[in-house]
């Protein structure tokens, strides 16, 4: 019974509620993980705040299914289609597992430092999913309206997946240097403007400051004009003199962009 609580118990509830904060961190990731790392540098007030806002949300869809019982009717029942929702989640759960496991390679193997290979396996695999979808939506053979609807969703990821991965290959227009103390020291002895991108592989945040601002026509052509260097830091790993450099520039979380 500890193991498995009763749904309809004080102490039921409260473990549920808290098995489904544990489950859904995960998922939350790129965008809750940078709220809270930013509300931790706050006043108390303001880190309260955040951390009650995060806990209502998460929590309001239960308060309104249970206060409104009748609403229940609108959630999608158990079936085939059902059951489609289950093995697409699992591909792309396949697909998240190829991203992490390839950004590991990426900063383990240092043959494979700095290559995107990783997101080869990952695109095709999420392109895997939508094909997946209009697959079981011809098998199922539901409404002409749902067919078109379904099919055209398995569409639109696989396109999406594929563009994506056209994105995250690409090299881009700007030049970046690796950075050491010995390259941001010349830079400053020279005068020059200096522009510290910190970064990180598994950072999907940092890739799309990269990917649609700095490689972005109007900045790189901005960027690339003028005596600029141009340092990446890679906060990929625990590395003691990035991290000193990152909290010396006022921060403690990434992406940051530092003129």
């Amino acid at each position: 019974a500890v193991l498995n609580p009763k749904f309809n118990s004080t102490f039921g509830s409260f473990g549920i509620g808290i098995m489904t904060a544990i489950l859904s961190t995960p998922c939350t990731a790129p965008f809750m993980g940078s709220a809270t790392a930013w509300a931790i540098q706050q006043s108390g007030q303001t880190t309260l705040l955040i951390f009650f806002s995060i806990g209502f949300g998460m929590a309001l869809p239960y308060f309104i299914l249970s206060s409104f019982p009748e609403l229940v009717k609108w959630v999608p029942k158990s079936g085939p289609v059902s059951v489609v929702i289950k093995e697409v989640m699992g591909i792309l759960m396949l697909a998240a597992a190829s991203y992490f496991i390839g950004i590991g390679i990426t900063n383990s193997v240092e043959s494979f430092r700095g290559s995107s290979f990783y997101w080869w396996p990952t695109m095709l695999i999420v392109s895997f999913a939508g094909l997946w979808i209009i697959i079981k939506t011809i098998q199922i053979k539901p409404m002409a309206v749902k067919r078109f609807f379904f099919s055209a969703l398995g569409s639109i990821l696989i396109t999406m997946s594929l563009l994506t991965l056209k994105s995250m290959i690409a090299t881009g227009p700007l030049q970046w240097q690796a950075y050491t103390a010995e390259l941001l020291a010349k830079a400053k002895e020279e005068n020059k403007t200096i522009i510290l991108d910190f970064t990180a592989e598994w950072c999907l945040n940092c890739k799309a400051l990269e990917k649609s601002v700095l490689n972005s026509d109007e900045v790189s052509s901005a960027i690339s004009i003028g005596n600029i260097t141009l340092i990446k830091v890679d906060m990929s790993n625990d590395d003691e003199a990035n991290s000193k450099l990152i909290n010396a520039e006022g921060s403690l979380t990434i992406p940051y962009l530092v003129i």
